[in-house]
């Protein structure tokens, strides 16, 4: 019996794998680009970039948080889909939920945390800012508590049973399946709390993420009509006081093209951000409210939306290559000094 049991649980777990073959392929390609990207960021802006000013501080450590969070994402979703009744191990189930939950909080406050630093740094130039000390302890106290809500998971995650109904010519029959999951014997007690908070407490950081990064939007917009009219007005000086204007304010006007291009930069990776986690949350939302039976490509689809918080994992560092000249400039010298 237990024998059939096992026979019937890897026939399914092979059916399971050809439906949802597209949904794998997507995504150890995107597995693939993410963790490329990421080491490429880790490598640039710890070895080739120096960053006196501090306004770059989190962007290896996120870098480092959305690799590990790319690499169990992919894994646990590949074998999700791959090995779903046959899992390998318990210790592994484990562990890749438990970072999975660990690095999407850790990342989401760390965005929170690039939002607080451009906000101080363009709205409020004058007051206190965030120095490496502070955001060094920024990271320490994120950790503590990403890892305070990651933990419960190590308990309860583990290989469950299902009862399924199995049916094979004209007979049917009743088998029991483990697959890697939450514990479903105190989901009301427990679970259903647990992901309650873990929901609220995203819903709070994108909207307190948000709210900061509005006002730096604006500044920045506001900025950019200011130096537009400034151009026409010099536009209409004589020659040699353009000059002199021009070479007076050229060093300040510099740096100032550069923090706009970061805060824009940031700017792009809030959205990214934004828009995945909401993705995936409107997705279980809207699944939990009006649960659905899928099959072929709209259960590939459906298996994309849920899973669309992996983008926040794999953009950030091709969103860095797309606005940060001195990435740019260092990558560039890197790679010619290496085919050279």
């Amino acid at each position: 019996n237990t024998m059939a049991n096992e026979s019937i649980a890897v026939l399914l777990t092979e059916r399971n794998a050809e439906k949802m073959f597209p949904n794998t392929v997507i995504h150890l390609i995107e597995g693939g680009v993410g963790v490329f990207g990421n080491i490429v960021v880790l490598i640039m802006y710890t070895k080739y970039i120096a960053d006196k000013s501090g306004s770059r501080y989190f962007i290896p450590i996120l870098a480092l948080v959305d690799l590990f969070g790319c690499l169990s994402n992919v894994i646990e979703y590949h074998l999700d889909n791959t090995m779903m009744y046959t899992y390998p191990s318990v210790a592994l189930c484990k562990i890749l939920l438990f970072l999975m939950i660990l690095t999407a909080g850790f990342s989401a406050h760390l965005i929170f945390s690039i939002a607080l630093q451009r906000y101080l740094m363009i709205c409020r130039p004058l007051g206190p800012q965030m120095t490496k000390r502070f955001c060094r302890i920024a990271i320490v106290v994120i950790f503590g508590v990403s890892f305070g809500y990651s933990a419960p998971v190590l308990n309860f995650a583990n290989l469950y049973e299902r009862m399924t109904k199995f049916n094979s010519g004209n007979s049917s029959r009743y088998i029991t399946l483990l697959y890697c999951h939450f514990d479903d014997k105190r989901e009301s007690s427990v679970m259903v709390p647990y992901f309650g908070t873990l929901l609220f407490l995203t819903f709070i950081n994108i909207i307190a993420t948000s709210g900061l990064y509005i006002p730096v939007t604006r500044a920045i917009y506001r900025t950019l009509l200011t130096s537009n009219v400034q151009g026409k007005e010099h536009g209409n000086k004589p020659a040699t006081v353009h000059r002199a204007e021009q070479t007076a304010t050229q060093e300040t006007s510099r740096k100032q093209k550069a923090r706009k291009k970061i805060s824009v930069m940031f700017l792009v990776i809030i959205i990214v951000y934004v828009v995945s986690y909401m993705t995936s949350l409107v997705t279980q939302i809207h699944t939990f409210v009006n649960p659905m039976y899928l099959t072929g490509l709209r259960l590939n689809i459906y298996y994309f939306f849920l899973r669309f918080n992996l983008l926040n994992h794999i953009a950030n560092p091709y969103i860095y290559w797309f606005y940060d000249t001195k990435f740019r400039k260092e990558l560039r010298r890197l790679c010619c000094g290496r085919f050279h």
